[in-house]
């Protein structure tokens, strides 16, 4: 036997309430639920340790990242300028399109 735990079939649960006269399944209008069950003898895995060396950067990471915040800075300086009008109407169309995110 191997350690993968057996599958399990999904058990079918219908609503009703105890005052309603039983009903054969086709004369049934209510919703029939779907409630996946995991077994109790399965655990979850533990996430892999990982060494501390792991979340030190390297001199390559390091290099990577240095290249991407100078390109970022180059082409906010070389960027045309822009009408207020126009940046004004791209920011709000940005708010528009996500109202819940904040930025600086």
């Amino acid at each position: 036997m191997s350690g993968t735990p057996p599958l399990l079939e999904p058990q079918a649960i219908t609503a009703t309430s105890p005052d309603a006269p039983a009903l054969s399944k086709s004369e049934s209008s209510d919703p029939v639920f779907k409630v996946y069950k995991p077994s109790s003898i399965a655990s979850p895995a533990p996430p892999p340790s990982l060494p501390d060396e792991y979340f030190n950067p390297t001199a390559a990471d390091l290099k990577a990242a240095q290249a991407t915040l100078a390109a970022r800075t180059q082409a906010l300086v070389n960027a045309p300028l822009e009408l207020r009008s126009v940046r004004e109407a791209r920011e709000h169309g940005k708010r528009d399109r996500w109202p819940n995110v904040s930025g600086h």
